[in-house]
């Protein structure tokens, strides 16, 4: 009875899990491979418990499930191979493509065979014994082969990920391998005794049940991993052997008091503890908090020096040595400064000489802060006089005081400066430590201080590539450019050939045709070698007069012919080159234009005293404040699906050689304010 409730409730429950994967909308192939999976658990599970249930049927029911158990292999095998991988066919080992494609033909032999080949049962219904036949023994090498080979892939999938992304899989790798790691076991029993035992069904009943948990409960919580050097990882895993050979002990003495229960049910019951002891101690194990502690343990009693700073460098290095863009890069320094000092979580500030701020650039395992610290504030003043650490068990009370909401709120427990050179370009914030009551000496905060300074050449270096890349693609353009004109000079050359006949052949009809015909052409290939010209001039040679500014921006919007746009604002004079000026009106109005979708309204104010003001206003889509500080005014960054990301970089080169300046504000969704500030007076240059 006990037997059949736990079976059903572990084949609905299977059932249920494998439902809630495969709706969700992030599904992807591993995913519905994983639904796939449990529900053929599932289906292995209720044919079983139906043939003992009912053992005159056994042969259809048994059949039923010996087809599931065929599937179940290569499916296992794909979900292996494709969970939490990048993926495609070639990248497939060559052997797991090989059983892939053989496995229809498992599926095949087993619907060809005759029961008494499989299996053999003389009394069934009292000793829940398969006696294995010749075929029945090679199907299940066959099956052990797949899921030993299932197993060793996830494996390797979680000791090659890195360290963020090993606690995302942690849970459904857990899973996988408790159901595989089960079948491994039933198979190689079946095999030694070339017999199934079904009175181990409960067994699988229960392994499906916690597997199913750790499949649902991975959707909805994720975690990490750590390292630790080469000879304290002899201590870590020497450790790991003492704590598994005492839970071997207690098996051993669990073993000697099930002496008094029936023989059935002291292996039932022996190997239920058994195998839900080895889920607890491997996730145990891979528990960070518990890792942390152990490595403490080692650290005070075993070792002299709390890190192995060679070491330590040499695993940083190689870490930044693996990241292929600026935003892994952060994410990798966050990554490791966590690892080495137990931290639940990092953000990284950076400085923005613009705005003169530090602002919150990246996050690791933590949300990120909209919070911005002034060149001014208590705790950059505090960074940069002393050069040090900031711990905020130390009672600084003004820098308390100033920054409480951001300490506390985020639970930060150090701060480190960044310097390149005498300049701080950031810092690191730690927070939410794995252990509250770690001591943390002199030894950590050099390794700190160690780290950070690795971590701003890594970042300079980012830093520079970009702005290296920058000059490239100015580079490629002023290429693009004269390639363009060689075409233009030669469409020009062209029309001067049609010009030279024109005056002998303007009055022949044929002529006529032909020369329309030709001009035609040329203004059409014309238009479209300009449209792709992308012209990015340095500072201008201007020719400044004095100018109503008001009366431009009227001028100027009127050529425009668009609806939707107004303009507004009192007579101001100014000195400029209105021909570039123009320019700068046409591009920020164009742009309010498009945030709005070409229905406005756009406002444009004019006003000012000592210094003019030419404001444009719109609701349209608005940018973020990230977009702002870094990108707005960079060539070739663009929030327009086909723009170039040139108009406002030549903007403010043109607004710069007037001597004025480009502020802007914005609001995701709500708009952009966009005000250009010019002297009234013409300054010398």
């Amino acid at each position: 009875m006990i037997q059949t409730i736990l079976s059903w409730s572990a084949t609905v429950f299977v059932v249920a899990v494998s439902l809630f994967v495969l709706s969700r909308r992030e599904r992807s192939f591993a995913t519905i491979v994983l639904g796939a999976l449990l529900i053929l658990c599932a289906l292995l599970e209720a044919m079983d418990i139906l043939a003992i249930t009912y053992p005159a049927e056994l042969l259809v029911w048994k059949k039923g499930a010996i087809l599931c158990e065929a599937v179940l292999a290569p499916i296992f095998l794909l979900f292996s191979v494709t969970f939490g991988r990048q993926y495609t066919w070639k990248t497939f080992p060559r052997f797991v493509k090989v059983l892939l494609c053989l496995s229809p033909l498992i599926v095949v032999a087993v619907l060809a065979a005759a029961s008494d080949d499989l299996y053999y049962s003389p009394d069934f219904s009292s000793e829940q014994m398969l006696f294995l036949g010749n075929f029945g023994f090679t199907f299940y090498i066959v099956l052990f082969v797949y899921f030993i080979l299932a197993l060793v892939n996830l494996e390797t999938t979680f000791r090659s990920a890195l360290r963020p992304d090993q606690w995302n899989l942690k849970l459904t790798l857990m899973g996988a391998g408790s159901i595989l790691s089960l079948f491994v076991f039933y198979y190689s029993q079946g095999l030694l005794y070339r017999s199934i035992n079904m009175n181990l069904t409960p067994l699988r009943s229960l392994a499906l049940l916690v597997a199913a948990g750790l499949f649902g409960y991975s959707f909805i919580k994720r975690s990490n991993a750590v390292r630790i050097t080469i000879s304290k990882e002899f201590a870590f895993r020497s450790m790991v052997l003492a704590i598994i050979g005492i839970y071997l002990i207690v098996l051993g003495l669990l073993g000697e008091g099930l002496q008094h229960f029936g023989e059935a049910s002291q292996q039932v019951v022996f190997l239920s503890v058994l195998f839900l002891g080895c889920v607890f101690l491997v996730a145990l194990l891979l528990s960070e908090q518990m890792k942390r502690k152990i490595k403490v343990f080692i650290n005070k009693n075993f070792f002299e020096n709390k890190f192995d700073y060679r070491q330590q460098w040499l695993e940083f290095t190689s870490q930044l040595a693996g990241v292929r863009s600026r935003e892994d890069l952060e994410k990798s320094i966050l990554s490791r400064f966590c690892d080495t000092f137990g931290m639940g979580g990092a953000l990284l500030f950076l400085y923005s000489g613009e705005q003169d701020i530090y602002y919150n650039k990246s996050s690791y395992q933590a949300d990120p802060t909209q919070v911005t610290l002034s060149s001014g504030n208590p705790l950059v003043r505090y960074m940069i006089e002393r050069q040090w650490v900031f711990n905020a068990a130390y009672f600084e009370e003004e820098v308390l005081d100033a920054n409480r909401t951001l300490l506390e709120e985020s639970r930060i427990v150090f701060v480190i400066p960044i310097f390149s050179g005498q300049d701080m370009i950031g810092f690191i914030a730690l927070m939410r430590p794995l252990i509250a009551d770690e001591d943390y000496t002199y030894e950590d905060y050099d390794l700190m201080k160690t780290l950070a300074r690795q971590a701003a050449v890594a970042l300079t270096s980012a830093l520079l590539s970009e702005q290296l890349a920058e000059v490239r693609e100015m580079e490629a353009v002023g290429k693009v450019t004269t390639f363009i004109m060689h075409d233009l000079k030669n469409l020009v050359y062209s029309l001067s050939l049609l010009t030279a006949n024109a005056h002998d052949y303007i009055g022949e009809p044929e002529f006529q045709k032909d020369l329309l015909e030709a001009l035609t052409n040329t203004v059409a290939r014309m238009k479209s070698l300009i449209a792709k010209l992308k012209e990015v001039p340095d500072r201008h040679e201007l020719h400044i007069r004095r100018e109503n500014l008001l009366e431009l921006v009227q001028e100027t919007v009127a050529s425009l012919r668009s609806g939707g746009i107004t303009v507004n604002g009192n007579n101001i004079e100014a000195c400029v080159d209105p021909q570039e000026f123009a320019k700068v009106i046409v591009n920020l109005v164009i742009n309010a234009l498009d945030a709005t979708e070409g229905n406005g309204p756009v406002s444009v104010e004019v006003g000012g005293d000592e210094h003019a003001f030419i404001k444009v206003a719109d609701g349209g889509c608005g940018m973020t404040a990230g977009f702002i500080r870094e990108h707005l005014y960079s060539p070739f960054k663009t929030t327009k699906s086909k723009g170039l990301g040139i108009g406002l970089y030549h903007c403010r080169q043109i607004v710069e050689a007037h001597h004025g300046r480009i502020e802007v504000e914005s609001e995701l969704g709500s708009g952009s304010v966009f005000t250009v500030w010019i002297p009234t007076q013409e300054i010398q240059s």
